[in-house]
């Protein structure tokens, strides 16, 4: 249950407006309380089944997925892990991917990961590792298409065609894509490149496949990826799991600094005698944007203040009020103090 939390935090941060989390849950003593309480508090968005089993009659992933595949009453189905971290863009830029390719099945061919144990980010493009090591395309068949964490699909071609989950734990998604391609040809199902990092895959020495990087990559540049617009997830992580000297088995080379390269944004900011841009990196935190704005300003730092939007009573013009009458201003809104998100990063579905 250590990840409920964060797989709905994922979920309701999506940009895609219209969606339902189906979560299916097994337990032999309790069964999930942040579960239980999203649901008493009447949210329609959470579909939550839950079985009580023996340790004789566990259902399996498999035949978890195909339960909530046929209780599903939207158009696409989307299968999140609940310990990887998904951007608010993932099902946007996911379901647009798929529909670019015209196909009706899309996974990931390359992705970022976190090796907890030694508290390493990396990056995993399954494609270049083979070329790399000199494997044939045979060989990394299931690293490109067996990672069910980021398997998105149309639902009715499933349902018509009747592809169910083997009724097992073990490698039951590589043999579910298998059977769409069957059933519908090797087009049918697409890879999509991301190096913009709209997913964070999670390696916790429980899992069931593994991901592997040529290099480490930096702390610095991960708060540059999509999975940082998610609100505290990624620095929870970081905070909890502190980067070790011990270096991971699953990354070739450490990350050097002279190495790091900075996603660079511009990010328009309204104030009082209308819009400034200003050139940052894609990770700054609020008190690093400050600084950038107070120098394009010419004004002293203590001096601004940001916001995410517009106050209600709008902008406060410090030259015509006392400081004192300023003080006793309402704000309408808290000042962002942490972080700061890209106004302009959000896509409207396709």
């Amino acid at each position: 249950q250590h990840f409920h939390e964060q797989v709905w935090q994922c979920f309701v941060n999506q940009d895609w407006p219209d969606k339902e989390l189906i979560i299916v849950e097994t337990f032999q003593t309790r069964s999930s309380d942040i579960f239980r309480a999203i649901e008493a508090s009447g949210d329609k968005r959470l579909v939550y089944l839950r079985f009580r089993c023996g340790q004789t009659t566990e259902l399996s992933i498999g035949c978890k997925r195909n339960i909530a595949t046929h209780i599903a009453s939207g158009d696409y189905i989307s299968s999140f892990d609940d310990d990887d971290i998904y951007a608010p863009t993932y099902l946007s830029r996911m379901i647009s991917a798929m529909h670019d390719k015209h196909a009706a099945f899309v996974t990931l061919s390359s992705w970022y990961f976190f090796d907890i144990k030694s508290g390493r980010f990396g990056f995993f493009d399954a494609k270049e590792y083979a070329r790399v090591k000199k494997m044939r395309d045979k060989d990394i068949d299931g690293w490109l298409w067996g990672y069910g964490f980021s398997y998105l699909h149309k639902l009715q071609p499933a349902l018509d065609k009747k592809i169910n989950y083997p009724d097992q734990n073990m490698e039951e998604d590589i043999k579910y894509i298998r059977a769409w391609k069957q059933s519908f040809g090797d087009t049918c199902a697409a890879l999509f490149f991301d190096d913009t990092g709209i997913v964070c895959h999670t390696l916790h020495g429980r899992n069931t496949s593994n991901s592997f990087a040529l290099r480490e990559v930096a702390r610095e540049e991960m708060r540059d990826t999509d999975v940082a617009e998610l609100p505290g997830t990624l620095d929870f992580y970081m905070g909890m799991f502190p980067r070790q000297e011990e270096r991971s088995r699953f990354i070739e080379y450490e990350a050097a600094d002279s190495g790091i390269q900075r996603r660079m944004v511009e990010r328009k900011v309204h104030w009082l005698n209308g819009i400034l841009t200003v050139e940052c990196t894609r990770g700054a935190h609020g008190y690093e944007f400050k600084e950038l704005c107070a120098e394009r300003l010419h004004i002293p730092i203590e001096s601004v203040r940001i916001h995410r939007e517009a106050p209600e009573g709008g902008f406060l013009d410090m030259r015509q009020h006392g400081k004192e009458e300023a003080e006793e201003e309402p704000e309408a809104i808290k000042p962002l103090e942490e972080e700061v998100q890209d106004p302009d990063h959000n896509q409207s579905p396709p």
